[in-house]
Order: C-alpha cells, then sequence, then structure tokens
C-alpha cells in the first residue's frame, strides 16, 4: 500500500510541476526532496542548491551561494596534501548518505510560517527532518531544515564561514 500511495504522489508531482508546489507546504516538501531523489543530469557536478533555488528564501540561497564561494576559496588556499575545510556531505543533509524515499509529511501552520516533518529514508534506515517554511509573496518556500538528529541547516551555514580556512 505504501508504494502505492508513494507513486500515487510522484505522478501528481511529475503533473502538478514545481510551480504547482508553491500552493503549499507539503507539495514544496516533496518538490524539494524529489530533486535529491531524482537527481537531473543537468545538475551532476553543480552545487546541490542550484537544484532547489526556486523552492527556497532568498535568505536562505544567499547563505548557501556564499559557503559554497567560501568552501572552494578554502580549496585553493589548502597545500595539496591537507584536506581543506569543507562540508563533506550535501549540506542539505545531516548525515552523508543518500536520500532514497520520500515516504510522506506531517506538518502544522501558524500565520505565514509551516513546519513539515518529513519522513526519509535511504532504503535501509528512514529518518525525519522538519522543514520550516514562509510564505513569500503568496509562495511557500524553504527557510531552513531541522534535522532529526540534531542541528540545522542555517547554523551549520554559519559555523562553516566562522571557521578560518586561510591558516
Amino acid at each position: 500500500m505504501q508504494k502505492i500511495v508513494q507513486l500515487l504522489f510522484a505522478a501528481m508531482l511529475f503533473r502538478a510541476g514545481a510551480a504547482a508546489a508553491a500552493d503549499s507546504p507539503e507539495l514544496v516538501t516533496a518538490a524539494f526532496y524529489d530533486r535529491f531523489i531524482h537527481l537531473s543530469d543537468k545538475y551532476y557536478g553543480r552545487p546541490s542548491f542550484e537544484r532547489v533555488a526556486d523552492l527556497v528564501t532568498q535568505e536562505l540561497l544567499a547563505s548557501l551561494k556564499a559557503q559554497d564561494r567560501y568552501e572552494r576559496h578554502c580549496v585553493k588556499l589548502a597545500p595539496p596534501d591537507i584536506k581543506p575545510h569543507m562540508i563533506d556531505q550535501d549540506p542539505f543533509l545531516l548525515a552523508p548518505d543518500d536520500i532514497k524515499q520520500f515516504l510522506g509529511t506531517t506538518s502544522s501552520r501558524t500565520g505565514h510560517t509551516a513546519k513539515v516533518v518529513a519522513h526519509l529514508s535511504d532504503g535501509y534506515v528512514t529518518w525525519y527532518d522538519t522543514l520550516v517554511l514562509k510564505q513569500v509573496k503568496g509562495r511557500w518556500q524553504v527557510a531552513d531544515i531541522v534535522w532529526g538528529g540534531g542541528g540545522a541547516l542555517s547554523k551549520r551555514l554559519k559555523s562553516f564561514m566562522q571557521h578560518r580556512c586561510d591558516t
């Protein structure tokens, strides 16, 4: 039954497209994770934020772009035999494992803010992350991710940028 629900949900996303996903925080969340599960060829080798740039707030996108620039700067400064300062995995995910399945959501709304708990799996382990969405000009956009294992995307980005890579 769960597979049927997943297939119906995927078909709905495919038919509705990203523009319609702006209509609800739950659909934005589903579209967000779908872009990590079904990576388009045009994003291979590109920063992960590019595949969801239209689904995140301008503030979060600016932080992600700054982190990417800083990481590339650190790579240039690091000696060839030293690992540069970097986030070792996709910044959107707490652990380095890939997401393979989007299992559904539960959500709550308060005014122009929504918290959507996304139930996720890598095929072996299941976990949940909470996406904080804000309604911006009538569209729901991801403002932050609070990981079920602790921490948050915004805090990870801020902490990363506080480390000096030129010493």
